[in-house]
């Protein structure tokens, strides 16, 4: 399999662990798995899988205690050298910064499937899956390590910020991953849930109705 270098312009930005733009940088010879994962956990250096995850975290969560923020900011030197602070406040919801990993994680399976022509339909869909997961997977640890390390979930909420979006994570790859499945033949919409989603959208209709005879 070619290299993603082979494919995309040479400056263009991928999408790192948390759905973050960087700049693209890789070794010739990595074939795609290894790039995508890479892309995903940012392996080929440590720090900047901690401090791309911790950028993209921060996004979803509200700190403002000092020393958290210190810290923060020492670890994010190299790539918010402005500061935690400097992150747009509009950003700091789990469901908004799950949705933009999700969808930077997502754009990446028609190359991918395109780079493994050998696979079928559901063997491409398993392994990106496998991936992604992995690297989101591998990310949050260390992030989540990291900012228990410095005293982050001392602060209220900070650490159901960061399970929340993890949870939010796992549901939208979920949810892409049950699309596929359906635009790739591999299954069919299932009926049952159909049917149940119907019923239940009935019963709601006639339960209003019968609420609003009442008050009649």
């Amino acid at each position: 399999m070619d290299s993603l270098l082979n494919i995309l312009p040479k400056d263009v930005g991928v999408f790192s662990s948390f759905g973050s733009s960087v700049s693209f940088a890789a070794k010739n010879k990595q074939n795609v798995d290894s790039l995508v994962l890479s892309r995903l956990t940012d392996n080929d250096n440590s720090s900047d899988q901690i401090g791309l995850g911790f950028k993209d975290i921060y996004k979803s969560l509200s700190i403002t205690e000092q020393k958290v923020v210190n810290a923060l900011n020492e670890i994010l030197a190299d790539h918010l050298p402005e500061g935690v602070q400097s992150l747009d406040p509009q950003y700091a919801d789990p469901e908004f910064t799950a949705e933009n990993i999700v969808s930077g994680i997502t754009a990446f399976f028609g190359l991918y499937q395109k780079q493994n022509p050998n696979l079928s339909a559901e063997e491409v869909l398993d392994s990106f899956m496998e991936l992604a997961r992995k690297g989101v997977d591998q990310g949050y640890g260390d992030a989540f390590d990291t900012l228990k390390s410095i005293g982050a979930f001392d602060i209220e909420g900070i650490q159901s910020g960061v399970e929340k979006t993890k949870s939010l994570i796992e549901q939208k790859l979920t949810a892409f991953e049950d699309k596929m499945k359906i635009q790739l033949g591999i299954s069919s919409p299932n009926l049952e849930t159909e049917v149940s989603s119907s019923t239940r959208s009935e019963i709601l209709k006639q339960a209003a109705t019968y609420s609003i005879n009442l008050t009649a």
